[in-house]
């Protein structure tokens, strides 16, 4: 055939792999390390991405990258060369988790959750408020993938909890079991309770009446974890605590119970002309942030400065004491507690504390 004159076009066919060659006639050069990867990337089971080729755009070669199915193409020239492996890495981490998402639909609950608030992941890339311990614990939990007995492929394995009875999951475990319900269970839910207490004393409602979990008078027994009252006595927000598991419909019930109980308990008080507000604040038991929890806080009279700082602090306190549950319902009477450094519970002075390590003295010289 003789030879022919190689075009742009015909350039990136061949790096795109949609030319067919023998690598043996080529060796392993630049260009078929570039074939390699575009296959990598689009082509073979599980690749990340849904389409990676190169192009030919105003004369030029350039890398056309769309992540998902139906998400958009991205065009890359040279203008984008110095900002390229964020670019790329960013299209390749967008097809990974859709991909995570939408065929691994059981392990992705917390992940979903995670997205509605991205700050709730913050302790994964900077350590965060968060001990090591912690971290063991709740990358796995947000898989599903701690040891419980129903997570056993062992068919003749009972799924059966070692505490109770019921089907050993890890929302039993860290939810509803009753070897922890009234006790870290409940720790948990305080130390969050305690802590935005804390805060609204410090906020711009400071001069309004605080009531920490008592019943108001009235025809309703319910019992809000915290009461704001105006000074005119015209206005009351209810707020409460809840530390439900992370899926997304299950958090949201909780919101929504929330509000649907103490809107229909103290109805009597909208009948005598007072304004009531009801603030359910949610934070996830593998320490995830619910994001409507932010304007709750915000309506309490925390400035958002305050807010943002404690999202991740509140976060990695729940992510604390769940660590606890779950090890004393696995270890029984043979869990021992230890002081917890970011559990919001830190006991007084500082004997808990590790001790600096000292260099040894330097040989005296001769």
């Amino acid at each position: 055939m003789g030879r022919q004159d190689v075009t742009l076009s015909d350039m990136a066919a061949y790096l795109s792999n949609e030319t067919p060659s023998k690598k043996k006639n080529f060796g392993y050069t630049t260009f078929t390390r570039i074939r390699e990867v575009c296959r990598g990337l689009s082509s073979i089971k599980d690749a990340p991405l849904h389409k990676i080729k190169i192009v030919e755009q105003e004369g030029k070669l350039a890398i056309l990258v769309q992540a998902i199915e139906d998400g958009p193409e991205a065009v890359y020239t040279e203008s984008h060369v110095k900002k390229l492996q964020l670019l790329l890495k960013k299209e390749v981490n967008t097809g990974i988790l859709h991909r995570f998402i939408t065929q691994k639909p059981v392990k992705s609950q917390v992940v979903q959750v995670v997205l509605q608030h991205p700050q709730s992941n913050s302790f994964v890339r900077n350590g965060g408020q968060m001990s090591f311990s912690a971290h063991k614990i709740v990358h796995k939990a947000r898989l599903n993938m701690l040891v419980c007995n129903a997570n056993t492929w062992d068919p003749a394995s009972t799924k059966k909890c070692r505490r109770c009875g019921a089907k050993e999951t890890q929302m039993h475990i860290l939810q509803v079991c009753n070897y922890n319900k009234s006790g870290l269970i409940t720790e948990r839910h305080n130390a969050v309770h305690n802590k935005v207490s804390e805060l609204i004393e410090k906020g711009s409602k400071r001069n309004w009446e605080l009531q920490d979990d008592l019943v108001i008078p009235g025809p309703s027994v319910k019992r809000p974890d915290i009461m704001l009252k105006s000074p005119d006595g015209k206005e009351i927000i209810l707020a409460d605590v809840t530390c439900p598991y992370e899926y997304l419909k299950g958090i949201q019930r909780a919101w929504d119970h929330k509000v649907d109980k103490y809107t229909k308990a103290y109805k009597y008080l909208e009948a005598r002309g007072i304004k009531v507000t009801v603030l359910p604040i949610v934070v996830g038991s593998l320490g995830t942030w619910w994001k409507p929890s932010t304007n709750s806080l915000l309506q309490l009279g925390i400035d958002r400065k305050t807010i943002n700082e404690w999202i991740p602090k509140l976060c990695a306190a729940t992510a604390e004491y769940s660590k606890n549950i779950y090890w004393r319902h696995i270890k029984g009477d043979r869990y021992q507690s230890i002081p917890m450094k970011f559990g919001l519970d830190k006991p007084p002075g500082n004997s808990w504390k590790r001790g600096k390590r000292r260099k040894p003295p330097k040989p005296a010289k001769n």
